[in-house]
């Protein structure tokens, strides 16, 4: 899976601070050059940042996720793609 960030931020700068602040260890795209705003078009962000988490398949996983639920969300989906140890 992968754990994506889009800022609409027009300051990458500030948001590179925010990211740091926050120990947020996974792909973030922020500013007009980096295809944030298109991708936050093709994703319908309505705040910033917005986070997406996309499973093996491509699709979006979970969405808008804050706190706690980021955590819960990453384990769910290493946990689905982990195979259980047979007996």
């Amino acid at each position: 899976f992968v754990m994506l960030s889009i800022s609409i931020d027009r300051d990458p700068a500030k948001v590179r601070a925010m990211v740091e602040a926050r120990k947020m260890k996974w792909l973030h795209v922020a500013g007009p050059q980096s295809g944030a705003d298109r991708a936050a078009e093709a994703y319908a962000v309505s705040a910033i940042p917005a986070l997406y988490v996309i499973d093996r398949e491509g699709k979006i996983a979970a969405r808008d996720l804050y706190g706690d639920q980021i955590a819960a969300t990453v384990k769910a989906q290493l946990d689905a793609a982990v195979p259980s140890p047979k007996p």
